[in-house]
């Protein structure tokens, strides 16, 4: 991204499955005015999510010099319809659609952009991170879902609706066949994902210890984690779990060998001992194994993304 105008600034935002965060992005990747919000507390219905990214938007700019700002950058989980400009059928949401550039552009009166949030997540990483200018580069979230974002050759890979790349939903088993929120069975997400895995848990315990463990069912990633860390009996699910994920590892090398694969999200951030190892240790050999790391960008990369986003659209 050569941005000519270095003195502009674009707001971003970052809708998620459970928050909004939103800021102020310069062309050097300084975010400030950085607010969240709590998207399962506050919002109850798909206008709700807008009047919230409205809100979100309408206080930066009244902040300081803000109002200044070029244009807007939005970063949401998917699937999107870009010709329209809406959130549409995300499994991670409990709404059908919900509209975003559009009411956006007629509060405002700016350029409004917006991309899937692991597709910001990896134009961050080669724009703002540690890994600026990598050409060939996968960016994978694991968080209330599982998404990737693909650069190769220097360009960021949309797809035909801007919905590229949607791994958690590449299928990585067949034994404990978890259904999907999408409506499939056996993908990525609905093993690995912070809502998958204590249904995969439950799974795993129900096949593997029927009966012979007493302890209740965590419903939560973290509660997962915990008992695999005090419960020699769940050493066996770490194992399964690694398994998945290496195989859903194994199918994003095989479809774009890129030179490095990112991780982030606060699953593999706060539990890398549990979940990057063991996935590195199953993932095929059949192409070479990337350069793999977690991101550096403390979870603001789908923010920072939407703002290069717009920056890089403005220039």
């Amino acid at each position: 991204m050569n941005t000519r105008n270095r003195g502009i600034t674009v707001i971003g935002v970052d809708i998620g499955a459970t928050h909004i965060r939103s800021g102020r992005i310069s062309p050097t990747g300084e975010a400030d005015l950085l607010k969240k919000e709590n998207l399962r507390q506050t919002c109850r219905t798909p206008d709700d999510v807008t009047r919230s990214v409205i809100r979100a938007i309408d206080d930066l700019l009244r902040e300081n010099e803000a109002g200044q700002a070029a244009a807007i950058g939005i970063a949401a989980a998917g699937p999107l319809d870009l010709s329209s400009g809406a959130i549409v059928q995300s499994p991670n949401m409990s709404f059908e659609r919900i509209e975003i550039t559009c009411p956006l552009r007629e509060t405002f009166g700016l350029p409004v952009y917006l991309l899937n949030d692991c597709a910001a997540g990896a134009l961050a990483e080669v724009v703002f991170g540690p890994l600026k200018g990598t050409g060939d580069l996968v960016y994978i979230t694991m968080s209330s879902g599982i998404g990737a974002g693909v650069i190769a050759g220097g360009r960021l890979i949309a797809g035909t609706t801007g919905n590229a790349a949607e791994v958690g939903h590449m299928c990585v088993d067949s034994t404990y066949a978890l259904p999907c929120g999408c409506g499939g069975s056996g993908h990525w997400e609905a093993y690995a994902s912070g809502t998958g895995i204590p249904a995969f848990f439950r799974r795993w315990r129900e096949m593997h210890l029927p009966g012979r463990i007493r302890h209740e069912h965590p419903s939560s990633a973290p509660e997962v984690f915990k008992a695999i860390r005090e419960h020699m009996d769940f050493s066996g699910f770490a194992g399964a779990l690694a398994a998945v994920n290496g195989r859903g590892l194994s199918n994003v090398i095989a479809a774009y060998e890129p030179e490095h694969i990112v991780f982030d999200g606060p699953l593999i951030r706060e539990h890398a001992d549990l979940l990057l190892g063991p996935m590195l240790e199953r993932t095929d050999r059949y192409l070479p194994l990337p350069q793999v790391s977690i991101s550096s960008l403390e979870g603001y990369a789908p923010l920072l993304g939407a703002g290069a986003y717009a920056l890089e659209k403005e220039d």
